[in-house]
């Protein structure tokens, strides 16, 4: 239908705003739209960087996210990957989405999208995406060999999250997600790096036995 109404002689303006903001290309990233985002770009929807953490989140596409459209990163004007909207990161979106890298990590990650940038909360995307490595089968060790090949990620950082001090390595053991635990020490996870909790330096082997299931 909006193929249709885009190839109307008097087509509608596709980026005219609505009244709290949104553009047309806005609204069909917001649905998943993957067809109506195509033909969006074609007849000159323009992909500025507004709400560009929402794209993200709502199932980008590689076709939007690698669009010529999208000014260079470091541009006055342009795509900035590690601006927060939200308080979190377009990364923490693309993260938490669990789709396949290619749609929108590994774009952003080639826009300069850093791995290791904290949300407000304290969580990086390198934490976000230990944390769906509990959840139903996707994408989410794909994703997260994706962020540990780039060569900024700090397999050792430590982060301050709701729940206190924790590392990535510390994060993998604390989820019992044995394939992170084993992605982290080929690496490079020191597995000696302690945190502070309730007054106790906790390493990572003390965590482990304390988390150990028969």
């Amino acid at each position: 239908m909006a193929a249709i109404l885009l190839d109307w002689k008097a087509a509608p303006n596709p980026n005219a705003q609505a009244l709290d903001g949104p553009t047309p290309f806005h609204t069909a990233v917001d649905f998943g739209s993957r067809d109506v985002i195509k033909n969006l770009i074609k007849h000159g929807a323009q992909t500025h960087p507004m709400r560009y953490t929402i794209m993200v989140k709502c199932h980008f596409t590689g076709e939007a996210l690698s669009s010529s459209r999208i000014p260079a990163v470091g541009s006055r004007s342009g795509f900035q990957a590690n601006r927060r909207e939200r308080m979190h990161a377009a990364l923490h979106y693309a993260v938490q989405a669990g789709h396949d890298p290619a749609l929108a990590v590994i774009p952003l990650l080639q826009r300069g999208a850093d791995p290791n940038i904290a949300a407000a909360d304290g969580w990086t995307p390198l934490l976000r995406a230990i944390n769906r490595m509990t959840g139903p089968a996707d994408y989410s060790e794909a994703v997260l060999k994706t962020l540990l090949n780039t060569s900024v990620a700090n397999v050792n950082r430590l982060s301050t999250i709701p729940s206190g001090d924790t590392t990535p390595l510390m994060l993998a053991i604390k989820v019992r997600s044995q394939r992170a635990i084993q992605l982290f020490t080929d690496h490079g996870a020191d597995i000696t790096i302690p945190v502070e909790r309730d007054g106790h330096r906790i390493t990572p082997v003390l965590r482990a036995a304390a988390c150990h299931r028969p």
